[in-house]
């Protein structure tokens, strides 16, 4: 399966809220994936990186720390044409209108 996981590391995100995030997709996805892309993004995209194994994930870098814009992450995201994809967010965007298309959104809290 190809999964693509968008990270919220925007500056509202606590760093244990981003471990946090981390951990939950780690269980989520600890079966063996075709394909795991994970977006870092806040007010820009601030990383795409290619995971071998989900077991990575748990020590990505907290790269940003502006502000939110989950449209943008979509966007990243419609460009890895994913099976599944996630969101994981702490909320503090505005969704766009009807792009909720195949996202999974996570809220964090």
């Amino acid at each position: 399966m190809r999964v693509t996981i968008a990270l919220d590391v925007s500056g509202s995100v606590p760093d244990h809220m981003f471990q946090r995030m981390k951990e939950q997709m780690h269980v989520r996805f600890r079966q063996r994936l075709d394909s795991i892309i994970v977006i870092l993004y806040d007010d820009r995209i601030s990383g795409t990186l290619r995971l071998n194994h989900i077991d990575q994930i748990l020590n990505l870098p907290r790269l940003g720390r502006g502000g939110t814009n989950i449209g943008l992450a979509m966007d990243a995201i419609d460009q890895t044409n994913p099976e599944e994809a996630v969101i994981c967010t702490d909320g503090f965007d505005i969704l766009p209108p009807g792009r909720m298309k195949y996202y999974d959104i996570v809220t964090f809290n």
